[in-house]
């Protein structure tokens, strides 16, 4: 499974917090020919979910799952992006 920094853990929360959004909404993970793709959503059954504090914080489909396993997600403040190491 995917696993998260505090950083970015808690700069993704915070940043749906500041957003005006339905209940249950979280970041879902995905691919695409460029890569990591990054977008609001909701969790949907089949999911693999990320909680932080109690709360899905990202979700990711079935397909995808595999692809982030053993990998770390942080937030790299110099750059302001999301980086998977």
């Amino acid at each position: 499974m995917l696993q998260l920094t505090e950083s970015v853990a808690a700069r993704l929360k915070s940043t749906l917090s500041k957003l005006d959004l339905h209940e249950g909404a979280c970041f879902r993970l995905g691919l695409s020919e460029k890569g990591v793709t990054v977008e609001i959503d909701q969790e949907r059954p089949g999911d693999s979910t990320i909680k932080y504090e109690e709360e899905v914080l990202i979700v990711i489909d079935s397909v995808a799952t595999d692809r982030f396993e053993g990998h770390t997600m942080d937030y790299d403040e110099d750059t302001r992006q999301l980086v998977f190491i």
